[in-house]
């Protein structure tokens, strides 16, 4: 899962906890599972959630929307169709391209679960992870004080997601796969997942320097530059990974640039 505002150490720590569990109950109960691809679509809840089943994703990124608000993103490896997920209110689930996952019976699963004390163990603090990850989340919102527009987008390969030259205010992060930084249509480097772009131009009001092609297929979550800001204000460590980001980004463009002169020899 990927939460959209900066967390406490207690919240990343849960974040962290809650995979190994997942991944923990998935090898100890070993359900029988079947491959499915889910059309996009703008509530999957309504579409696909039952009682009576489970879904891991595969491959592909959904938003969780609560109260008209983007929550957090599920990302491959997280579980949807949870009690707790399908009782919050206003919770809404969606997708803007197909979606991989791998479907099986909840009611197999708890039955394994339930009937091994140590599984029974590990799905109870699964459970109370989830609602505290929850409560924090949605504290988190609150005390910001800020409703922030967040869009997010995908683009298949190839597909441009910022060209060069193009005035725009929003800042990026990249959620799921990689794209190609390119100046002048030649590559000067890499986006990876979790790294902030785009915010160069955003701030200093010019032209974007470069372009960023999606190399394999990729989810991207915006900003506005006002909301940005804000989010500076509130969650110092993003400014770090910003510094990171830009860093790596001047040192590949340095690189390039010496690659590029030649260094005329002296004569003697």
């Amino acid at each position: 899962m990927v939460l959209l505002q900066e967390m406490s150490e207690d919240g990343e720590r849960i974040c962290h906890r809650i995979k190994e569990i997942t991944q923990a109950l998935m090898l100890g109960v070993g359900p029988q599972k079947t491959r499915k691809i889910l059309p996009a679509s703008a509530d999957i809840s309504s579409t696909h959630f039952s009682d009576d089943k489970l879904f891991m994703i595969q491959e592909g990124a959904v938003r969780f929307v609560m109260g008209r608000q983007l929550f957090m993103l599920l990302e491959s490896g997280d579980l949807m169709g949870l009690d707790l997920q399908q009782n919050l209110n206003g919770v809404q689930f969606s997708t803007d391209f197909a979606l991989h996952v791998e479907e099986f019976s909840k009611q197999d699963f708890l039955r394994v679960v339930l009937g091994n004390p140590e599984l029974s163990k590990l799905w109870l603090e699964f459970l109370n992870l989830q609602a505290r990850l929850f409560l924090l989340v949605s504290a988190q919102q609150m005390k910001a004080g800020v409703q922030r527009e967040t869009s997010v987008d995908h683009y298949k390969k190839g597909e441009v997601i910022l060209k060069q030259g193009s005035h725009g205010k929003d800042v990026y992060t990249l959620v799921e796969g990689t794209a190609e930084v390119l100046v002048d249509s030649v590559k000067v480097g890499e986006i990876r997942s979790n790294h902030i772009f785009g915010a160069l131009a955003a701030m200093t009001n010019t032209p974007r320097s470069a372009s960023v092609v999606a190399s394999e297929d990729c989810t991207v979550v915006s900003l506005p530059e006002d909301h940005f800001l804000d989010l500076i204000r509130t969650r110092p460590e993003t400014v770090m990974q910003l510094c990171r980001d830009m860093a790596q980004t001047i040192i590949s463009l340095n690189s390039r640039v010496v690659e590029g002169v030649k260094i005329p020899h002296k004569k003697s």
